[in-house]
């Protein structure tokens, strides 16, 4: 409590000084406008008048009177300061840090490591806001939680469960703890497939929930919520798919587009402005559309793209950026599905001229994303929902062939001309070289970034859609993690865990590669310097010192 006695200012309030918000506290802005203000008043501002003539009183006083006038006039403590890495990937999702410093070159446990910390197993990645890193994980007995950790000192603050009844299936290579924390900067927010939303303050302390029905989904879920001034931005996954924005502050629901252009199943939602409107871009199966932000209007949309739609939008320069990736659509290796005849032979045990689910092994692969022991490998039962069109829970001889035509690996650079469907005429340009399945683009320093299985890289000049390059960066595997840049620095990293660090620029050079001995299918944050990686046990922080 804040004394006003006349004679005395009040104590200093206890607050933690190394928390970043400290100044920012209302408590401590109180203290000191009541202080610099009896000051000042004693000392007539700094000065005292004697024979008509100002004379400075000590330095001590005109220090403080100059900090306390400094601190009261800059500005409500209404809100935290913008997170460093807000979300998945970063600000807007972007996957750039914003900050000036200098970033490691190489991450090395033995020299350059701050910290390594014990966290459950999952695939989300870490996002920093104020003092703390927050990331979500399911540990052994299936409980899925929420963590923060001290940023300066890797030391486990607390952990919270979600209240979830039963965890959902998900597709063996993925993780019922797949979707990434957001924050404000004064609250966090989690999503769990098997739950739905709990947002915590950052003591821990739950300020509300709100359970969303699971839906099935071939994989599992795996988008991330996205926060954007007060709204909080979710892409509903499964057959009921949705885009819905929630209220920060209560979580009520302010807005939801039900069955949206595309179904989208995986990508987070990104945000940019046109003609002076905030549009929610949304990549799904078979394009991507723009939303009105305010309600959920729907602007534009613009077909294109393969029935997969895994990776984010990025955007720059008035252009938006998306890829779309199914395996088998690789321009170089297009999928040689089985004649229909054939497969009727071998597998139609009740001669209906159709395949069922129940007929055709569980096990029958299609294709192979050539990861160790078969993970990510495709079979018919994966795609079985998204190509059975009528629901009968068999593929007919037309739905066969529609499973060619969906395989068309593609990235786009968009500027789209007016609202309503717009057409190729607003595709600045199109490539199909080097497209990945599950990592999203980086659009740094004008060029634009893929990597994909195989640890295969492109770039592309951005403006152009010129490949400057085309080459591997000498750590194979698959690839999960999207890369994200910072200090004229590209981080990838595979899911056998080698990071890599690329330089920035029109041609590869790798500056190191390291192995940190565990998987990592989360995208790493970078903030003030340094790079957080979530790999299957532990989050880890490297400086550049």
């Amino acid at each position: 409590m804040i004394c006003s006695n006349a004679h005395h200012p009040p104590p200093m309030p206890c607050i933690a000084l190394h928390r970043i918000s400290f100044w920012r506290h209302q408590a401590v802005r109180d203290w000191l406008s009541f202080s610099c203000n009896r000051w000042c008043n004693r000392q007539n501002v700094g000065m005292t008048h004697q024979n008509d003539t100002l004379t400075p009183v000590t330095s001590t006083y005109r220090w403080l009177a100059a900090f306390c006038i400094f601190m009261v006039l800059i500005g409500p403590a209404s809100a935290e300061e913008t997170p460093p890495w807000p979300q998945f990937r970063g600000p807007n999702s972007q996957g750039v840090a914003r900050d000036a410093a200098s970033y490691p070159d190489r991450l090395n446990p033995a020299r350059n490591l701050l910290w390594k910390t014990p966290a459950p197993g999952g695939m989300s990645s870490p996002i920093v806001a104020g003092d703390r890193v927050f990331v979500t994980g399911i540990d052994d007995k299936q409980r899925l939680q929420t963590l923060a950790i001290d940023r300066s000192t890797g030391r486990l603050l607390w952990r919270k469960e979600a209240p979830a009844e039963k965890i959902e299936k998900v597709y063996h290579a993925n993780s019922p703890a797949a979707s990434s924390p957001a924050s404000d900067g004064q609250r966090v927010f989690a999503y769990f497939g098997s739950y739905g939303l709990i947002c915590y303050d950052f003591e821990g302390r739950e300020l509300w929930k709100k359970p969303i029905p699971s839906m099935p989904r071939g994989f599992g879920s795996a988008t991330s919520p996205v926060i954007v001034g007060d709204k909080l931005l979710l892409n509903g996954q499964g057959k009921d798919s949705h885009l819905a924005a929630f209220r920060v502050s209560d979580g009520e629901l302010q807005w939801k587009v039900d069955k949206p252009t595309y179904p989208s199943d995986y990508p987070a939602p990104v945000v940019w402005k046109r003609d002076g409107v905030d549009e929610v871009i949304l990549p799904g199966a078979g394009g991507v559309a723009a939303y009105d932000l305010r309600d959920g209007s729907r602007h534009w949309w613009l077909g294109g793209l393969s029935v997969q739609a895994v990776p984010i939008a990025v955007i720059g320069d008035g252009t938006i950026f998306v890829t779309s990736y199914l395996p088998g659509g690789d321009i170089d290796h297009r999928l040689e599905l089985p004649e229909f005849d054939d497969m009727l032979k071998k597998f139609d045990k009740d001669a209906d001229g159709k395949l069922a689910a129940a007929e055709v092994p569980r096990d029958f692969v299609i294709y192979h994303r050539g990861g160790d022991g078969g993970v990510g490998d495709m079979t018919v039962h994966n795609i079985f929902g998204r190509f059975d069109t009528n629901g009968d829970r068999k593929i007919e001889r037309v739905e066969w062939k529609a499973i060619i035509t969906a395989f068309d690996n593609t990235v786009l650079a968009i500027r789209p001309k007016g609202n309503g469907q717009i057409d190729k005429s607003s595709v600045l340009w199109e490539q199909k070289k080097a497209i990945p399945e599950v990592p999203s683009p980086l659009l740094y320093q004008g060029h634009l970034y893929l990597v994909k299985n195989g640890g295969l890289v492109a770039c592309y000049e951005a403006k152009s859609g010129k490949l400057l390059y085309y080459d591997r960066l000498g750590a194979g595997g698959l690839y999960y993690a999207s890369p994200v840049a910072a200090d004229g620095k590209v981080y990838m990293s595979s899911l056998k865990g080698v990071v890599s660090v690329v330089k920035a620029g029109d041609s590869l050079e790798v500056l190191s590669r390291t192995n940190l001995g565990e998987e990592i299918a989360g995208t790493p944050a970078l903030a003030g310097g340094t790079v957080y990686v979530r790999t299957r046990d532990h989050v880890w922080a490297f400086g550049a010192r």
